[in-house]
């Protein structure tokens, strides 16, 4: 069998689903305080714990479930479709948190249709740098 471009495509998509769905198990996880029936001190200790991640990695998880949960309505429906990554989605998530309180739902619905267009062709390397610090210029 020949393994073509759609191939590594449609299961990086597959692969982008998968996360979305932990993802908003994680927030529903979180809304039930999860981790108080096993002892933990929060959300984060707890995915830290089952998935043997470290602290950072479980915390930056939990932090973006959360904010998919609360209203990145778009970014989230994006995420679960595989049309944006994880780190796109954390991208967008960061951005959307430092808009200004004054905006209008509205326009904060703007902004984040307007993100999810417009960073969803670009790989997170060129969103951010390929070192990770900040965007490409």
């Amino acid at each position: 069998m020949l393994v073509t471009t759609a191939d590594v495509e449609e299961l990086e998509r597959i692969a982008r689903r998968v996360e979305a769905v932990i993802l908003a198990l994680l927030a529903r996880a979180d809304r039930q305080q999860a981790h108080r029936r096993v002892g933990h001190t929060s959300t984060a200790a707890w995915v830290a714990r089952a998935t043997g991640s470290g602290g950072a990695s479980a915390q930056r998880d939990v932090a973006l479930a959360v904010a998919l949960d609360g209203g990145l309505d778009r970014t989230r429906e994006a995420f679960a479709s595989g049309r944006v990554s994880v780190r796109t989605a954390g991208i967008i998530a960061s951005t959307m948190a430092k808009l200004p309180g004054s905006i209008t739902p509205a326009e904060r619905v703007r902004v984040e249709t307007a993100l999810v267009r417009g960073l969803r062709p670009l790989p997170a390397a060129q969103l951010t740098g390929a070192d990770g610090t900040g965007p490409v210029r």
